[in-house]
């Protein structure tokens, strides 16, 4: 069977031509049915090749993309459909499998979820006549080519955001925000903000965080290293960008946005989160879920373990 792949709650099965639900909704007018889709994720495809962010260790692609549209009829008085730039993390690029796609949008948002701001996450259709047109360049400039099929993207944000140098200074007043990047880092074991590596970027004086395939670390851990809500046996919270800027805060670190996020992910929530993600490749998504909610169920011992990793 070839691949299964979700977008929000609906499956196309490549094999077989058919859509169908899982657990969706859907209508159907004049013998046609629409499929609902959920907003979580759009779907787009890949349309015309931008550039490669060379300093990326997974070589991302820049693309412009074509929505495609949520319902499988299309309406010819709708407007043209909408083109934006992403940033893709395609099946060739170094590094990234179909494990890395699952992390770097199920990261993504979850980091959403929790509060966060971050480009906004997209599904990208990598076409056999896209892939076909753009490895000849791929090949010779960067020694890898792309293989069409469903790929993770974000929106590339042309101008207004700086990237984070480490150097950079933050006043009292963006203290919360630091804190909520670095507890969301260590509910999701995310050891890949580092001091050189910050994988944020400013936007005025607002955090924008990117780059989330280093997620749920906990899958490759071979040994025991605590329970989720043990953050400090992890090893993560003393190499964080943000670490030493919370421990020297002039004020004690409020916790209670973490703690209202981590609150927020319902089992119902969590299903939903993960619901896109193709039959083939959600081996891992119930450890995801069972991580995530050990800490909700633990959310007072995760909290003295926050106030305890930056004292």
């Amino acid at each position: 069977m070839e691949l299964q792949w979700h977008v929000g709650c609906v499956t196309e099965r490549a094999d077989q031509g058919q859509l169908f639900f899982q657990g969706g909704s859907g209508q159907k007018r004049a013998g046609r049915l629409y499929i609902i889709v959920l907003p979580m994720l759009k779907l787009w495809n890949a349309a015309s090749f931008r550039s490669v962010l060379e300093n990326g260790r997974t070589k991302p692609l820049v693309i412009e993309c074509i929505q495609i549209p949520d319902s499988i009829v299309l309406d010819l008085d709708s407007p043209a459909p909408e083109r934006r730039e992403f940033v893709v993390k395609a099946i060739g690029n170094p590094e990234v499998d179909e494990s890395l796609i699952v992390k770097e949008l199920l990261g993504n948002l979850l980091a959403r979820r929790y509060g966060l701001t971050t480009p906004e996450p997209g599904l990208i259709r990598i076409s056999d006549a896209f892939a076909r047109a753009v490895n000849p360049a791929l090949s010779r400039d960067y020694g890898f080519q792309i293989f069409p099929g469903i790929a993770a993207g974000c929106e590339f944000i042309r101008g207004g955001l700086t990237p984070a140098p480490a150097s950079v200074s933050f006043t009292q007043a963006e203290v919360p925000s630091l804190a909520l990047l670095y507890g969301f880092d260590l509910v999701t074991q995310n050891p890949d903000r580092l001091p050189n590596r910050p994988n944020f970027g400013l936007m005025g004086r607002e955090l924008v965080a990117f780059d989330f395939d280093q997620c749920f670390s906990f899958l490759y851990i071979i040994f025991n290293l605590g329970q989720p809500w043990e953050v400090s046996k992890h090893g993560i919270a003393q190499k964080h960008f943000c670490y030493p800027r919370l421990k020297n805060a002039r004020d004690p670190v409020n916790w209670a946005d973490n703690i209202n996020a981590v609150m927020s992910f319902s089992d119902e929530l969590l299903s939903g989160l993960t619901a896109w993600i193709p039959e083939t490749w959600s081996g891992n998504s119930a450890t995801i879920r069972d991580h995530l909610a050990a800490i909700r169920e633990h959310l007072g011992a995760f909290e003295l373990e926050l106030q305890g990793s930056v004292q």
